[in-house]
C-alpha cells in the first residue's frame, strides 16, 4: 500500500518466528521519513510493527519510494515503501475525499453541501447501513424522478474529490437492500461530475426470498449499482442525486485500479 499525505494512514509489518527459540531482529529504514513503532527486539512468536511517514521530511511533489530492511541472523527481508506527498494541502475546515491506493471511498451521509428542492430533499438518517448513517430522500413518499429531468427537479448532495490517477473509473454506489414503493418507482440513484448530466444507476435486487441476489443483499445488508465514468486527474465535485425515495445510500466508491474485495469495503478516504 502507498502512504498518502491526505489520509495519513499507518500500515503494519508482521514478523513471525518459525522456530522454537527466540531470535533477535532489527529494522532499518533507508530514509529518515520512514518511521516505525519499533526498530529491534527479541522475537518469541510474532510481532506487529507499525510503519508511518513523516510527511514534513518526505520528498514533496508526487510519489517517492523507500524501503525497510529487516535483519535476523543471516536473513534479510526487504519491505518496499511508497509515499504520495503532493505539494498542495487539504482545505482548512472543509471536506475533501481523496484517491488513496486507487480508490476514493465516501460515506454518503458525509456530504459537504446539499441542495433541497420544493418537493423533496436529502437528509441523514442515523443508525442504518454499514457506515452507521445513510443519505435518504425525504419525505419517504416523495415522487420518483426516474426517466424525468433529474437535474432540474431532484435534490442532490455534493462531495469535493481529488483524483491522482485519472482515467476510466468504476463508480459503485452501495445502498440498503430495499424494495420499490410501488410499480411507479424504481431502485435508482444518479451521479454526476462537475455539473455534468446525471448518470442513472440502477440497483440489483431480487423480489423473492428464494432469489439469490435478494439473499446475498440481505446477508450483506447492502445492494449495489455501478457505472463507468471517465474522470481526469485533479479536483472535482461529485454529485449524488436523490432520484427515488426507495433508495437509502450508504457508500460511494470510485475505483481506478481494481479495488480489493472485502465485506465492508475500503474505509472512508477523507483528508485529515
Amino acid at each position: 500500500p502507498q502512504f498518502n499525505k491526505f489520509t495519513k494512514k499507518r500500515y503494519f509489518i508482521d514478523l513471525f518466528n518459525k522456530g522454537e527459540t527466540p531470535v533477535e531482529w532489527k529494522a532499518a529504514p533507508d530514509a529518515a521519513w520512514i518511521k516505525l513503532s519499533e526498530y529491534s527486539g527479541s522475537l518469541v512468536a510474532d510481532k506487529r510493527i507499525w510503519a508511518s511517514v513523516d510527511f514534513g521530511r518526505a520528498p514533496a511533489g508526487g510519489a517517492s519510494a523507500g524501503s525497510i530492511k529487516i535483519l535476523s541472523g543471516d536473513s534479510v527481508f526487504i519491505v518496499k515503501v511508497t509515499v504520495l506527498n503532493p505539494s498542495e494541502s487539504a482545505p482548512a475546515g472543509g471536506k475533501l475525499f481523496v484517491e488513496d491506493n486507487g480508490v476514493i471511498s465516501i460515506d454518503a451521509a458525509d456530504f459537504a453541501s446539499k441542495a433541497d428542492k420544493k418537493s423533496s430533499k436529502l437528509e441523514v438518517v442515523s443508525g442504518l447501513g454499514l457506515s452507521g448513517k445513510v443519505a435518504a430522500v425525504a419525505p419517504a413518499n416523495a415522487q420518483s424522478f426516474a426517466g424525468k429531468n433529474i437535474s432540474a427537479a431532484a435534490p442532490y448532495a455534493e462531495y469535493p474529490i481529488r483524483v491522482f490517477t485519472g482515467g476510466d473509473a468504476r463508480v459503485v454506489v452501495e445502498a440498503l437492500p430495499t424494495h420499490e414503493i410501488n410499480a411507479g418507482y424504481k431502485l435508482l440513484t444518479a451521479v454526476s461530475i462537475d455539473g455534468g448530466a446525471p448518470r442513472e444507476i440502477e440497483f440489483s435486487q431480487g423480489n423473492d426470498e428464494d432469489d439469490e441476489v435478494w439473499k446475498n443483499n440481505v446477508l450483506r445488508s447492502s445492494m449495489t449499482g455501478e457505472i463507468r465514468m471517465e474522470i481526469g486527474k485533479g479536483p472535482h465535485t461529485l454529485r449524488l442525486w436523490g432520484v427515488d425515495p426507495s433508495v437509502l445510500v450508504d457508500k460511494i466508491l470510485i475505483d481506478f485500479v481494481g479495488m480489493k474485495k472485502s465485506y465492508l469495503g475500503p474505509e472512508e478516504t477523507i483528508a485529515k
